[in-house]
């Protein structure tokens, strides 16, 4: 069986399986302090079931990655789902905190390793890099319209269900995508597509190849801050808009709503701008929006009084703008070398984005003070970082990225960048 959609039907399949761990997440951001105080539990444990959740997606990547490569996409895909379904009962099924605390752990396992087969099969199917990158974009639309519209639903299910079903609507997104991979998905492993090709190479060495070469060094950084940035933002945004502004869940579900479909937007254009302007262009756009967002964060709490709430949504909104174009960019950037080991590539880029989530998730609630400064200046300081490290590198960057017009530039760019950050 071989891959037989075309691009829109590739998209629409794999929207449910990208997007089941950011709905795992957004379904019940509004419920946290609903579900904090029927676990009997503080802030911080709450935090932790979050935080574990992008720890356990950062240890799940480096096991699944190189697993896909060997057994298939389609294999981890069916065993990650099943996964994601016993998980959810176990949340429903339970009002203990340690209990509650396992199933977001195994619901993290296995929408992590939905979210990657998919990612790994469109590096299998778009060799070239700009093309790969653009179909990245559209993939993260998928998560963003989950920010859009998760909230809302799992506010109103909470309403007039209780907050336990939300794991229920879990459990039946995560049949349905059982469903539809059965029929539609084809293996696309270059080691089961072509048998001659199959791979003998230890895992270990597989990451470090990926792990030194520049592309990783350089262009995951600002990837994995383009995640963590809204992370970091989803940690404390309840806590900041319905207790220190005092605004309703359902208020609270519209704006956290609208910085969804900002990340939809700029997800969609930056599928544009990369084939118009190239990967590094665009990810010194993300850079620039984000440090931009980071700055007006801070000052308006600052400097604003009757507007500061619009204000600070503003800012929130134009470095989330910039974190998806620094995500989609920065993924496609990393990826571009490794056709033959897709699967460990974009497992060892996911382990740096979930772990920094874990990280500065934690961080962020940790330093939060009712207010978003602590969280604006934490990103701001790591987005200098990242802005210096690709200055440095540009020209090497440069230097081994072929402007792909056809598969064989990009396989051929696989055996040419060999450059080593160190």
């Amino acid at each position: 069986m071989h891959w037989r959609l075309n691009k829109s039907q590739t998209i629409l399949l794999m929207i449910p399986l990208v997007s089941a761990y950011s709905f795992s997440l957004d379904l019940y951001i509004p419920l946290l302090p609903t579900i904090q105080a029927a676990l009997k539990v503080s802030r911080f444990d709450m935090q932790l079931t979050n935080s574990l959740f992008m720890l356990f997606c950062c240890v799940g990547q480096l096991i699944f990655g190189p697993l896909s490569d060997k057994t298939g996409r389609r294999n981890i895909l069916f065993i990650s789902l099943l996964i994601s379904i016993t998980a959810n009962f176990i949340c429903f099924s339970t009002t203990q905190y340690h209990i509650f605390l396992l199933g977001k752990s195994l619901q993290a396992i296995g929408a992590c390793g939905t979210y990657l087969s998919c990612y790994a099969t469109v590096r299998d199917l778009y060799h070239n890099p700009e093309k790969s990158a653009e179909m990245f974009s559209y993939l993260n639309i998928a998560n963003s319209v989950s920010a859009i519209i998760a909230p809302s639903i799992g506010t109103q299910i909470g309403k007039k269900l209780g907050w336990t079903y939300i794991f229920i609507a879990l459990s039946v997104y995560a049949a349905y995508g059982c469903i539809t991979c059965y029929c539609y998905y084809a293996e696309t492993a270059p080691s089961f597509v072509k048998p001659k090709q199959k791979r003998q190479g230890h895992v270990l060495t597989d990451y470090w190849r990926i792990f030194t070469d520049i592309n990783y060094q350089v262009y995951t950084l600002p990837a994995a801050l383009g995640v963590s940035s809204f992370f970091a933002y989803y940690s404390i945004s309840p806590y900041l808009y319905q207790q220190t502004f005092g605004l309703t869940k359902e208020i609270y579900s519209i704006l956290y709503g609208s910085c969804g479909l900002t990340f939809f937007i700029s997800s969609f254009i930056c599928s544009k701008l990369v084939r118009r302007v190239g990967i590094i262009k665009t990810l010194w756009i993300g850079i620039t929006c984000h440090a931009v967002g980071c700055i007006g964060t801070i000052a308006s709490f600052i400097l604003l009084n009757k507007l500061q709430l619009a204000g600070l949504h503003f800012s929130i909104m134009v470095m989330i703008w910039g974190s998806a174009l620094m995500v989609s960019a920065g993924i496609g950037g990393t990826m571009a070398p490794f056709e033959s080991i897709a699967g460990s590539a974009f497992a060892l880029i996911s382990a740096y984005k979930f772990g920094m989530c874990y990280v500065l998730g934690e961080l962020a609630m940790t330093i939060y003070n009712n207010t978003p400064i602590p969280m604006g200046l934490m990103l701001l300081s790591i987005n200098m970082i990242a802005s210096i490290i690709l200055f440095l590198f540009r020209h090497k960057l440069m230097g081994t990225k072929v402007v792909n017009k056809s598969a064989s530039a990009a396989s051929e760019m696989a055996t040419k960048s060999t450059d080593n950050f160190f």
